[in-house]
């Protein structure tokens, strides 16, 4: 009799060890998983890969020197344009592959879910309830978190004349 006992008392202490170890690695893995999503709306860096760097776009498309990269190392913030021909996922896209944010999806987060306090003009991009407009440009650095960006790209065009569109996609 005392041996059955001894056996049901190992039996439900293995038990419980198995489910502590079981409860606690699932823990620990859904921490790491909401460590990660917090990660994506970090600012990335200058540092952050990407595919490519606004420099490279800047020696590509504007066709800089090292001359021309050296006298703009300590730049803060870059123009980023937005056309009649830009689409809401062409500025996810572009974004992220320029290393401005970590994650374009991210970024769409963002924008449905920050407030828009600027009335979109006509032509302007839907993100959400608010509008990214059209025809203009807006102040962004690697340095800017995702929320930080979402809120320029909301509330902070720069609207330029009928001689403003360059038709580039970044300027110093």
């Amino acid at each position: 009799m005392k041996i059955a006992r001894t056996h049901i008392i190992v039996f439900f202490v293995m038990v419980f060890v198995v489910i502590f170890f079981f409860l606690f690695n699932h823990f620990i893995y859904w921490q790491k998983q909401a460590d990660s999503t917090a990660l994506q709306f970090d600012a990335p860096g200058r540092s952050y890969e990407s595919p490519k760097k606004v420099e490279d776009y800047f020696v590509e498309t504007l066709r800089w020197d090292s001359e021309d990269l050296a006298a703009n190392t300590e730049r803060v913030e870059i123009s980023f344009y937005v056309t009649e021909d830009t689409t809401l996922e062409g500025i996810l896209n572009n974004l992220e592959y320029y290393g401005f944010v970590r994650d374009g999806e991210a970024l769409r987060y963002t924008l449905q879910n920050t407030s828009d306090t600027t009335s979109g003009q006509e032509g302007a991009l839907k993100a959400g309830n608010g509008d990214i407009d059209i025809k203009a440009y807006y102040r962004i650095s690697e340095d800017m978190n995702a929320f930080q960006i979402a809120n320029i790209l909301l509330n902070n065009p720069n609207f330029w004349g009928p001689q403003g569109d360059y038709g580039y996609l970044f300027m110093p």
